[in-house]
């Protein structure tokens, strides 16, 4: 569980360079594929739903028989310009797949229900499992948030407009 690094240019977008890292051809069904179906960017983490197929081969008629599986994935990136005056930065990630349990919640709930419904996770003592009920548990957190920085807001609206005069003064 360690860190991958290369080279990439400064202006090269991160969701980019995470598509081509993670996405796979099968080249010709010599080995697995793996597809980006969703993802999105929060701050420096990346959230994505991740297909894999594989070829099961060990059929008795000799025909390749596709076997098809979705899972989420969370990516954590860095970057470093190590050589300020180079055109190119030092790119670091981390990749987790949802089984693990990693300690980042932020996934849009959008991407959960895509998870849901194209891979549930029904085991309560799965990871993936966990994974998205805490994520959902933050999202729930974050929308109550919300909901009282807007009410105190309108709060303070209201005793402004109910306990300060305006006056012209000369005209």
């Amino acid at each position: 569980m360690g860190w991958t690094s290369f080279q990439i240019h400064k202006t090269t977008k991160t969701i980019d360079v995470l598509r081509k890292e993670l996405e796979q051809d099968d080249q010709g069904k010599t080995r697995a594929r793996f597809k980006l179906l969703d993802g999105v960017m929060r701050g420096a983490t990346f959230y994505g739903v991740m297909e894999w197929t594989t070829w099961d081969t060990s059929t008795p008629d000799g025909s390749a028989r596709e076997r098809v599986g979705v899972y989420g994935i969370v990516v954590t990136t860095e970057r470093k310009n190590t050589y300020p005056r180079s055109q190119y930065v030092d790119f670091y990630y981390k990749d987790m797949d949802e089984a693990m349990e990693p300690f980042y919640y932020d996934c849009p709930i959008r991407l959960l229900d895509l998870l849901d419904k194209l891979a549930p996770a029904t085991e309560p003592a799965s990871g993936a499992y966990k994974w998205r009920a805490k994520c959902r548990e933050h999202a729930a957190k974050q929308n109550e948030s919300r909901r009282a920085r807007a009410a105190a807001r309108n709060a303070l609206k209201q005793f402004i407009n109910d306990h300060i005069v305006y006056v012209q003064v000369g005209a």
